[in-house]
């Protein structure tokens, strides 16, 4: 009799992978590329170097009691832990959270979601990663909210502008100038009242926090859309940047708190769903 695979309780839903494991349970899926991961180390392209990869996978996962044999010699995998990898491997959306804060740290975690699951991978060392079961969209959406630091509340509430993208990125480069009455007019004739243009120019120019979510849509494997949602902060106020849903050449600019951040972030991954 083979050695049996260790199934975690179900209170266990996460898991710390090599990136040897991983890209052995990937190859399962029969995948060659996975969005926001390293392909290069995952799918190296030397045959000789990929199955000394895989084996070492291999190996890993049976010492650590995530992979054995039943009595019929047949492999036995943690069904949990198969399920997220598939989930990886065959997205319908993947959500990537990047932000920077100004002493240079840097937060990066990716979501995958289908119709059943949400997975959160997070790259913990050089060659570590952790593979993270989530409770749904609203779970992944909350995530990536605390990730970015959306306050509850929001400084200038209500406060919306809608402008042509390419007066806004006139608006950006004026401030890379060091010009700010520029821009603050522009953001004041697209709608925002000045004290709230003249904090939307101090955060652009320069930030306490800055960040993009990129939410991705796949079909067929590849992907077939992407929406980015941009944040920035300062002095208590939080910014969200983004184009319109229908795809015109205008730039949306919102003054953001947790229900508003969530609530468009959530839109956007309903739309890959």
């Amino acid at each position: 009799m083979g050695r049996p695979a260790r199934h975690p309780a179900a209170a266990v839903r996460q898991f710390q992978l090599h990136v040897f494991e991983l890209a052995y349970l990937l190859s399962l899926m029969r995948v060659e590329s996975v969005a926001a991961l390293p392909d290069a180390v995952l799918f190296p392209p030397d045959p000789d170097l990929r199955r000394k990869a895989l084996a070492q996978g291999q190996k890993r996962l049976i010492d650590a009691g995530l992979l054995g044999e039943n009595e019929t010699g047949e492999g036995e995998y943690d069904s949990t832990l198969l399920a997220l990898a598939a989930a990886i491997a065959d997205p319908r959306c993947t959500v990537l959270t990047r932000l920077q804060t100004p002493d240079g740290k840097r937060v990066h975690s990716t979501t995958y979601l289908n119709r059943v699951h949400a997975v959160e991978v997070t790259q913990t060392g050089k060659q570590e990663f952790r593979v993270a079961a989530l409770d749904g969209v609203a779970d992944a959406v909350q995530r990536c909210r605390k990730a970015m630091g959306v306050p509850p509340l929001a400084a200038y509430e209500g406060a919306t502008a809608e402008a042509p993208i390419h007066e806004f990125q006139a608006a950006r480069a004026a401030l890379a100038e060091g010009d700010t009455c520029t821009p603050v007019a522009t953001f004041t004739q697209a709608g925002l009242p000045r004290d709230a243009a003249e904090s939307f120019a101090a955060a652009l120019a320069t930030p306490e926090t800055k960040g993009l979510v990129s939410v991705l849509k796949h079909a067929g494997g590849q992907v077939v859309g992407v929406r980015v949602l941009g944040l920035q902060r300062f002095e208590g106020a939080s910014w969200l940047t983004m184009t319109r849903e229908n795809g015109t050449a205008k730039v949306i600019v919102q003054a953001i708190d947790t229900d508003g951040f969530a609530g468009r972030l959530g839109q956007r991954i309903a739309e890959c769903l």
